[in-house]
């Protein structure tokens, strides 16, 4: 695949003139003298554009210019009310995430309350108080092998109610 491309060279007036008598020659981006074949100068590429031939032309670049500046910051502005609505969204989920949380720790602390207040009335079910049942200790201190539970047992039977 081969690709054709036509580039734009500035030539300065001496240069022109010599390629016009036949005194020089382009091969590429070098201009060289015919009969010795002694580069004169490189050419440097510049950057085309397009230079209006009638003044119509210009005006009418001009205001499609200004056109087209005018589609692009409204189109800026479009872009800029959504991510207001977009940021003004996030900030609402956030006041939601943190009300929320607010509730889960007071469901949690009220859970955890629940467990401790069955724990006392278990306990005192045993007819021991918190602080007896503070005192008792395992009858070792390590689990016995292949226990999946380690038991309290008193060093004394208790006392239940009866």
């Amino acid at each position: 695949m081969s690709l054709s491309v036509t580039p734009t060279f500035l030539i300065p007036d001496w240069i022109a003139k010599g390629l016009t008598d036949g005194t020089f020659e382009r091969v590429g981006g070098v201009i060289r003298e015919v009969g010795s074949k002694k580069i004169v100068t490189w050419l440097r590429e510049i950057e085309s554009f397009a230079i209006p031939l009638n003044p119509a032309t210009g005006v009418l670049n001009l205001i499609g210019s200004g056109v087209n500046a005018a589609i692009s910051a409204k189109g800026f502005s479009n872009v800029n009310q959504r991510l207001d609505g977009i940021q003004n969204q996030i900030g609402a989920i956030g006041k939601s995430l943190q009300f929320t949380q607010g509730i889960l720790q007071v469901s949690t602390a009220a859970s955890i309350l629940n467990l401790g207040v069955s724990v006392i009335q278990a306990i005192s079910q045993l007819g021991i108080s918190f602080h007896e049942w503070l005192q008792l200790k395992p009858s070792t201190e390590q689990k016995p092998e292949g226990a999946e539970l380690m038991f309290i047992i008193p060093s004394q039977p208790l006392e239940l109610p009866g």
